[in-house]
């Protein structure tokens, strides 16, 4: 663990800073060849063996967080329950989708160039999205809520 660096945060959450996130947005690390979360890896140094059955939460709700005192085992419906409990349920717009990679304001330039007749596939390299989710934000299938002041 200690290649595992972090910073302190004033809700005492230790938020991993060493390890690159997964598209989820969980620090990933590999040791012997499996890759873990680094909540999972330092859980499982802590307290031993996670059976299958089980995954490790954060009592924080902070994906970031490697906290031993901010991480507790339970099921994935407990897993569910929290996220409910919580208010973390449901259809997340826009850039509060934590799979999201464009913001709101991306959003009028993106159709401006579309506009100015740019190519939707270099649209989308620029961004880092697919041309698919260039086409759908033109023809107004995704991120509707922002306004288009064409």
């Amino acid at each position: 663990m200690s290649d595992l660096t972090y910073d302190i945060k004033p809700n005492g959450c230790w938020e991993c800073n060493s390890h690159p996130l997964d598209k989820y947005g969980y620090p990933k690390i590999i040791r012997e060849g499996k890759q873990y979360t680094a909540s999972r890896f330092v859980y499982m140094r802590i307290h031993g063996t996670i059976p299958s059955n089980m995954v490790v939460r954060h009592k924080c709700d902070n994906r970031k967080c490697i906290n031993p005192d901010h991480l507790e085992l339970g099921t994935v419906q407990d897993n569910i329950n929290d996220r409910v409990k919580r208010g973390r349920e449901g259809n997340r717009k826009g850039s509060r989708n934590g799979r999201a990679k464009l913001k709101e304001t991306n959003i009028p330039e993106i159709i401006s160039r579309l506009c100015n007749s740019e190519k939707q596939k270099d649209i989308a390299k620029d961004f880092g999205v697919s041309q698919q989710i260039i086409s759908r934000i033109y023809r107004n299938g995704v991120w509707k809520s922002v306004k288009r002041v064409v």
